[in-house]
């Protein structure tokens, strides 16, 4: 082989090893996208290839889902947003109640009044509240709030409209203090208890669910805070 083929021939298996080596999905033409990884989430996000360009989610990331400080701030700075619209910002359920829970933890769950002094109740209801009647003729002085809410519990969230009484106000009405915790129960036996720690002044004896009386009344923490469930069908609450 003549000396000048020969480097023509070093020269071009040079380029063709030296482009064998190379990185797959570095090239491209400037300003065109390119695909990585979210170092905290691990989730697929879609970066510009300008250089100073801030990078964005993509459609199909999982937003934070509590594992980093960075995901419990999002989830505190959008935290209306986020409750507004779960599915848009969770796959799952568990990672909202997960950061709820870890909210709640912190003491940082805002409180905001969810109770409107408006409605009417016009349905018949018997219950007792530490070995006191509590009826419509106790209720008649009592102010009828509205609440437009979801209820929050470790499985879903209960999206209703609740018409009745604040339970702060029905104690205060009876003389009775507010408790420690409240033990509740319903006409067919079921019990559960409530902490006072998970009870609030958007707590409510719910007379109406979604206007009607059929399965009530109800125990209904229309509250941020994480509880195990409203309470139906019920008859007796005890205080301690």
């Amino acid at each position: 082989m003549k000396p000048k083929a020969l480097v023509i021939a070093i020269i071009t298996l040079a380029a063709l090893l030296l482009a064998a080596c190379s990185p797959a999905g570095t090239s491209g033409a400037p300003g065109s996208a390119s695909t990585g990884t979210s170092a905290s989430t691990g989730a697929s996000v879609a970066t510009s290839g300008s250089a100073g360009a801030d990078a964005s989610v993509s459609a199909t990331q999982s937003l934070p889902t509590g594992e980093t400080d960075e995901d419990y701030d999002f989830f505190v700075e959008n935290f209306e947003a986020i409750c507004a619209d779960i599915p848009a910002y969770y796959d799952s359920y568990d990672d909202f109640y997960g950061l709820l829970l870890e909210m709640q933890g912190r003491g940082d769950i805002p409180y905001q009044d969810k109770l409107v002094a408006e409605g009417e109740v016009t349905d018949t209801f018997t219950l007792e509240i530490d070995g006191k009647a509590f009826t419509n003729a106790e209720a008649a002085e009592l102010t009828v709030y509205t609440a437009s809410y979801v209820l929050y519990t470790k499985v879903e969230g209960h999206d209703a409209v609740w018409v009745g009484y604040r339970f702060t106000e029905v104690c205060e009405q009876l003389g009775i203090e507010m408790p420690q915790s409240v033990k509740l129960t319903a006409d067919d036996g079921f019990v559960q208890t409530f902490d006072a720690k998970n009870i609030d002044d958007n707590t409510m004896i719910a007379i109406t669910r979604d206007g009607s009386a059929a399965d009530g009344p109800y125990f209904a923490p229309c509250t941020m805070l994480v509880n195990a469930n409203y309470t139906k069908y019920l008859v007796g609450i005890e205080v301690a």
